[in-house]
């Protein structure tokens, strides 16, 4: 005889507080991960509501989120935060499935993964190919075993370069690669590394170039004290890059406590890339590479709402 799983209520929210709902499964054990092109780029981990048996109640909608659908997916509506990005629900004739890195106090790291092999499922996706220039290396860096990247949104409306002094999948690699459990990290999925400014090209499909703070399909995204905004594609949500800021005033820098001042001066000079973006990258090459950063236990706490 099989027994039910205990029924448990969890809390779940976008990063800014925009989209909070609740929802009662079975208390959550394990997650699904996808390596179809949107979950990969997303870094999904989702499970699938079971009509019979789970509720799903929104306590607060501010009308903010965004549907993206595409010709693959299991025909899903992806639905996402258009002010902070966070994914949350999908849709589709088979139901609805549940980005469970949403859900409030769970520790992602110790919940066991089972995959899915939606890369396997026609239609086939084509990521969109990059025609801009090519990043730069700091001058005085060993570029003899140096690679250049290529990226994208899911959509397309934004594509990236970056070139990196030698390969992520090489056993011996420097490159710093992150994954972190703070608030929005865990929320979005990011896997970071920490190129300098040079080193990372953003490309809009509409101008042809790096976008700007007015770009029509890049968002920014901020918040405590904004020396960093994470960046998402207006159409898909897919986030890109963390930048520095460029646009707080002098005037509102003097106000910062010295600590994030000396912070700002650490990171002005670089831009995390986050390289679930990247075309055709094999994840499993870096896995034992990924250091885990707990971001969650550093001031300023986030408060779930």
């Amino acid at each position: 005889m099989t027994v039910d799983a205990e029924q448990k209520t969890y809390r779940g929210n976008c990063h800014c507080g925009s989209y909070i709902f609740e929802v009662t499964v079975p208390e959550l054990k394990s997650v699904t991960v996808c390596d179809c092109s949107i979950c990969t780029k997303k870094n999904y981990m989702y499970l699938w509501m079971n009509p019979e048996k789970d509720t799903f109640k929104v306590i607060k909608d501010d009308g903010l989120l965004t549907e993206y659908s595409f010709g693959g997916s299991f025909g899903i509506a992806h639905k996402f935060c258009s002010k902070c990005g966070v994914s949350l629900v999908g849709t589709s004739k088979n139901g609805m499935c549940l980005n469970a890195r949403a859900l409030q106090d769970v520790n992602f790291w110790d919940l066991e993964i089972k995959t899915c092999d939606g890369a396997k499922l026609d239609p086939q996706y084509k990521a969109p190919a990059y025609t801009g220039p090519e990043p730069t290396l700091p001058e005085g860096t060993d570029g003899g075993n140096a690679k250049v990247y290529h990226g994208s949104c899911h959509c397309g409306a934004i594509t990236a370069a970056v070139k990196l002094p030698a390969p992520l999948e090489d056993k011996d690699t420097k490159e710093r690669i992150v994954e972190c459990n703070c608030s929005i990290c865990s929320r979005a999925g990011f896997t970071w590394v920490y190129p300098t400014r040079s080193q990372v090209i953003l490309q809009d499909r509409d101008t042809q170039t790096d976008p700007g703070s007015d770009s029509k399909n890049l968002v920014s995204y901020a918040f405590n004290r904004g020396v960093f905004n994470k960046t998402f594609c207006k159409t898909c949500g897919v986030y890109l890059t963390n930048e520095v800021t460029t646009t707080t005033s002098p005037e509102e820098m003097d106000a910062w406590p010295e600590d994030t001042k000396a912070f700002y001066e650490q990171v002005k000079h670089i831009r995390p890339l986050n390289i679930r973006v990247l075309k055709d990258f094999d994840f499993s090459t870096i896995e034992s590479k990924i250091e885990r950063l707990d971001g969650a236990s550093r001031p300023i706490f986030y408060v779930n709402p």
